[in-house]
């Protein structure tokens, strides 16, 4: 027993704790200099500016040249005030977008009309509830909607000029939502930051000192455990001097590799199509190296939290900065009255063809004012995006849809547009039960094809039914969609819904005639992708027996 006690007691000496965050922070550092492929990550990119923010606070090293060459890589989306107009790239609004401007803020990325535009998107695309929606299906860190949420929220205040009623109805629904997993629990308590909320996530905690990322997980893991500590430590409920946060520490201590990195097997298991195709990444872990690399980052941001800040001022890094000044009439464009709108030049457009109209058709008064000075409806961007389009990436934005479709616009175009976006599957993308109907009704295909990062082609209706929305799923049906097409993986709507759990959607498409037995290019049927992941809901899996 002594020796158990003199063995915890070393391990978290300052300098020993302090050793092991460094370690970790270099290859952080490493493997995101390397990153291969153009999107922001919210396992490598995003994750390792959240959790260098965390080092130097707390006076552990970074090697902020090579911060700022990968920070200034990472984050050049938001030197480009036409892709964030259009919503590119247009994934998931809170947990790609969102990410995207969290991991940004902790880079230390500057507020610009980019920035700010991004941030009105998200918060557009908040629910009547105050939740946002999830359509990643890949757990732990990519699935729940208590995170979806968090990332809207915090993108929103770090972003948005006015976030207060956002993030108001945000808390408001956070306070009603259920916990499932340690990763609802972390972000619930990152979200409101109470008391009651940290109950929840400490009765979660083992005999070990870690935390599963889920009641049914059989170990502890560095994932769940380093989001728990910091989740804990970071809004104040623990002290680092508390037994429950030091034997918390103690296990992540216990389980880090030489290297510097900590082993998390994934729970990817499916051969569906869920995210890119593998690809080395740098990091150590082979196929589990993905969730190991977040793992990585949390517990490095949970061992920050056991040393004491540094006291010293965290100078931001010298990243490039949108400038504001090069689109004078953009602020009033995007944030501005409908009368201060309708005194800008209607002529008003950036180089890439982004008109006033445009940036300003997230609001019909907006548009009905610019229409009336002599607005031009029908231009298009040089990618070929025109206002109808931008005007579907906002939810509860029918009436501006409808100004622009009296005005000559029409939901189904035949001229190129970069990743073939259309404002149907925009509509299906934020979720907007009356802007897809009002589209239908008005001439939109739903058959029309939208390629997610320029890649995969997915039609409307498989867009529904991995977001969830069985009102969308419905109208689309009505409107001709075919329950059976496939995608690029020979899998039909009722697949998606059955690999995302979502029970509703699945018994809403078995019941409009969905095939149960339709077999996709790996073999398998919608059941046998409900129960894809381990400790999965299996709602949807009883829904097609």
């Amino acid at each position: 027993m002594f020796l158990m006690v003199l063995v915890m007691t070393v391990a978290l000496e300052p300098e020993v704790v302090r050793e092991a965050a460094a370690r970790s922070v270099g290859l952080i550092q490493r493997v995101n200099a390397q990153w291969k492929t153009p999107c922001v990550s919210c396992h490598h990119q995003v994750m390792g500016a959240l959790a260098l923010q965390s080092a130097r606070r707390h006076g552990v090293a970074v090697d902020e040249k090579l911060a700022q060459t990968t920070a200034s890589r990472d984050y050049r989306l938001l030197l480009n005030f036409d892709w964030a107009v259009k919503g590119e790239p247009l994934i998931d609004p809170a947990l790609s977008t969102g990410s995207m401007l969290v991991g940004a803020e902790a880079a230390g990325m500057e507020r610009s009309l980019v920035t700010a535009a991004y941030a009105r998107q998200v918060a557009r695309s908040q629910m009547e509830d105050g939740s946002w929606m999830a359509f990643d299906n890949r757990p732990p860190h990519s699935h729940s909607k208590i995170t979806a949420t968090v990332l809207g929220m915090k993108a929103v205040e770090a972003y948005h000029p006015q976030p207060q009623e956002t993030v108001r109805r945000a808390k408001e629904w956070l306070e009603r939502a259920e916990v499932v997993d340690t990763e609802d629990a972390t972000f619930r308590l990152l979200g409101l930051g109470t008391k009651e909320a940290a109950v929840e996530l400490e009765r979660r905690q083992r005999g070990d000192g870690g935390w599963g990322q889920t009641p049914e997980s059989r170990q502890s893991d560095a994932y769940s455990t380093g989001q728990a500590l910091y989740a804990l430590a970071a809004t104040g409920v623990w002290k680092r001097d508390g037994e429950l946060f030091e034997k918390g520490v103690e296990c992540l201590l216990r389980k880090q590799g030489r290297d510097g990195s900590w082993e998390v097997q994934t729970r990817l298991l499916t051969p569906a199509p869920v995210s890119p195709p593998y690809f080395e990444s740098g990091f150590p872990h082979g196929k589990n190296q993905f969730l190991s690399m977040a793992a990585t980052a949390w517990a490095v941001r949970a061992l920050c939290e056991a040393l004491p800040e540094s006291g010293e001022a965290v100078r931001p890094l010298p990243l490039p900065k949108f400038n504001d000044a090069s689109l004078p009439w953009a602020r009033t464009a995007l944030f501005g009255t409908a009368e201060e709108v309708s005194r800008l030049d209607v002529k008003a457009a950036t180089p890439g063809g982004t008109t006033v109209l445009m940036v300003a058709a997230d609001e019909a008064a907006k548009v009905k004012a610019l229409l009336n000075k002599g607005a031009n409806a029908l231009a298009v961007t040089s990618t070929g995006e025109d206002a109808l389009m931008i005007a579907a990436l906002y939810r509860g934005n029918a009436g501006t849809l409808d100004l622009l479709l009296k005005a000559g616009l029409t939901p189904r175009v035949k001229r190129k547009v970069r990743y073939d976006m259309n404002a149907l599957n925009n509509a299906v993308f934020v979720n907007d039960l009356a802007m897809v109907q009002l589209l239908l009704e008005r001439g939109a295909g739903p058959d029309q094809t939208f390629r997610v990062l320029g890649g995969a082609p997915m039609r409307p209706l498989l867009a529904a039914a991995t977001f969830g929305n069985v009102g969308i799923l419905r109208a689309l049906v009505k409107a001709g969609a075919k329950l059976e097409d496939v995608d690029a993986s020979g899998m039909t709507a009722l697949a998606w819904a059955a690999l995302s759990g979502r029970e509703e959607v699945v018994k809403t498409l078995v019941e409009l005639g969905a095939k149960r037995e339709h077999r996709d290019k790996f073999g398998l049927r919608p059941v046998d992708h409900a129960k894809a992941y381990p400790e999965a809901p299996m709602g949807a899996w009883r829904a097609l027996q």
